[in-house]
């Protein structure tokens, strides 16, 4: 078996922190897309993320555990490898590290080889299997979920199903390109952007948010992620507009499970799915804090039956 390699070297930059004063949740993914770009150039992959490409890697799936704040200034690496190699697909694990080697996030992904002529999938060529070795390893017990059901297969619940269902349009918006990698293709990092900057409009998941305390700016109490699961569907472009829906599927003292669904506003064609499991924060302990027990009532009254990725 191969180990770890060293993909990444920077900084959390006070730019890319967030109200809670913390590196902002899709700051870590930014990161790993460039942990991942770097993989890709040792195991050959030179001219796979530049324009004129005739094939690139593309993100199908990822799951997330945040596992220790990344302050501003906070120096930061991350390491990689190769869980499994298959005929065109690749799964990774990136773990991001602070200098004493505490870890800051997991985030593991499968991956496809894909042909930019037909954005199908296409074999990997024979010196990418045989750079793989040095870089494969078992899959690590921090890459293992908390919360989620990694194998659990989507449900491909359509635009009208998740109204039908529920599920609460809180997000509404259009893709900018700043959004899309030099393919024109809007990335996971931008979708996971769109999470963290609309879940604080479901006042249902976190009626915290929408108290007298908060509003007024005295509440040092916040909602945060704690780990994640990600499925994307059909990629958006630039110009697209989507509609951004949310429900709970459940809650307990320590944790609040959500589901989000993103779909292309004009075609319906699901853009993403994510599963989100958060807690509530102490901004002045940096600690989690337990839900009151009547708020966890609330919160499953509120819940939709059967409601998953």
């Amino acid at each position: 078996m191969g180990n770890f390699v060293h993909t990444w070297s920077g900084e959390a930059s006070d730019w890319e922190c967030d109200e809670l004063g913390h590196l902002n949740m899709r700051r870590y993914l930014y990161k790993t897309a460039q942990a991942r770009q770097m993989l890709g150039l040792m195991l050959g992959l030179s001219g796979s993320f530049k324009k004129g490409a005739y094939s690139t890697l593309k993100v199908r799936e990822f799951h997330i555990r945040y596992l220790g704040e990344v302050r501003p200034g906070g120096p930061i690496s991350i390491k990689s490898a190769i869980t499994d190699l298959r005929e065109s697909e690749m799964d990774l694990v990136h773990v991001m590290s602070h200098p004493d080697g505490r870890p800051a996030c997991m985030v593991s992904e499968r991956l496809s080889h894909i042909s930019l002529r037909t954005f199908k999938d296409f074999k990997w060529p024979s010196r990418v299997i045989a750079a793989a070795a040095p870089f494969t390893i078992a899959v690590p017990d921090i890459a293992r979920s908390k919360g989620i059901d990694l194998g659990q297969a989507p449900s491909g619940m359509s635009e009208k199903a998740a109204t039908d269902a529920g599920m609460h349009l809180i997000g509404r918006g259009v893709f900018e390109p700043v959004d899309a990698n030099i393919f024109g293709r809007v990335t996971a990092q931008a979708l996971l952007g769109r999470v963290t900057e609309t879940v604080g409009q479901f006042s249902g998941a976190w009626p915290e948010m929408f108290s007298d305390a908060f509003t007024s700016g005295d509440s040092r109490i916040h909602g945060a992620l704690l780990e994640g699961r990600v499925v994307l569907g059909r990629p958006p472009v630039p110009g697209d507009g989507y509609n951004f829906y949310s429900g709970i599927s459940g809650a307990t003292p320590n944790v609040r499970t959500l589901i989000h669904k993103i779909y292309n506003c004009v075609s319906g064609d699901l853009i993403m799915s994510m599963e989100g499991v958060g807690c509530l924060m102490d901004l002045n302990a940096r600690k989690h804090v337990k839900t009151p027990m009547e708020t966890v009532a609330a919160l499953n009254a509120a819940a939709i039956d059967g409601l998953r990725l």
